[in-house]
């Protein structure tokens, strides 16, 4: 690739010159594939393409994606509850940015998270990666987070779009909301996120969203989160949709 090019320009080299095989091989994670360990989207190494490296997140690092690490642990941050009960805006970036230091030290490029979900069941399983109840408290807190990780070079990828509140047959769940009921309570962070913070992914949920899945949804993801909010990164999948 030249690089005397723009980075978009490079990017559409690169593309010219896959094969489609390759090209299908790049749209998913490499998590059956055990050469690299999981959480891993292939390299193309013909094109001087590497692998990247994903790692789940919850309170910070979840899952080490590389067997020669697997006995590395990584720091067990204060629940994103407990960030977000601070009301400190200036903490939350330092809280990311320390993340993604993590990250870089532990060869991950892509941080699968943070998780921006809101309580609506006291057995959500899930709860200690969210930011709560409030949107209005969590939408500047998930911001600074992302803004913090990201100055880190490593990607964010706030999840899961959206409304995915339940455990109960959560990955097949018709979660059913109003346009006013998104607007006010459930989309503001991804707003921020995207808009404000320039998040470079995102994930989207197992369930469906007025019954369409969240994976296929057009209102949400082309309507919404691209057209309206501007989103040009990555919209990944969830596992149970791969």
């Amino acid at each position: 690739s030249d690089k005397t090019k723009t980075s978009l320009e490079r990017v559409n080299d690169l593309i010219s010159l896959m094969t489609f095989e390759e090209k299908i091989l790049l749209t998913g994670g490499w998590s059956g594939i055990k050469v690299q360990g999981s959480f891993n989207i292939p390299g193309i190494p013909r094109l001087g393409i590497r692998p990247v490296t994903m790692a789940d997140a919850s309170q910070g690092i979840r899952k080490i994606p590389f067997p020669s690490l697997e006995n590395v642990s990584g720091t067990s941050f204060p629940s994103l509850l407990a960030l977000t009960s601070t009301w400190n805006n200036e903490l939350a970036s330092q809280y990311g940015k320390a993340i993604g230091e993590e990250c870089r030290a532990l060869g991950i490029d892509i941080l699968l998270g943070p998780g921006m979900n809101f309580y609506r069941l006291p057995t959500g399983g899930r709860h200690f990666e969210y930011l709560g109840e409030d949107p209005f408290l969590a939408t500047p807190i998930v911001t600074e987070y992302i803004i913090g990780l990201q100055s880190q070079d490593v990607i964010a990828t706030p999840k899961v779009a959206l409304a995915n509140e339940q455990e109960f047959v959560r990955h097949i769940a018709n979660c059913q909301l109003s346009q006013r009921a998104m607007r006010e309570i459930y989309l503001p962070p991804w707003k921020s996120a995207i808009k404000v913070a320039k998040a470079k992914a995102i994930m989207t949920g197992n369930n469906m969203l007025n019954g369409i899945p969240c994976a296929v949804n057009k209102p949400l993801l082309a309507d919404l989160i691209r057209a309206e909010y501007g989103f040009e990164g990555i919209a990944m999948t969830d596992w149970q949709n791969t």
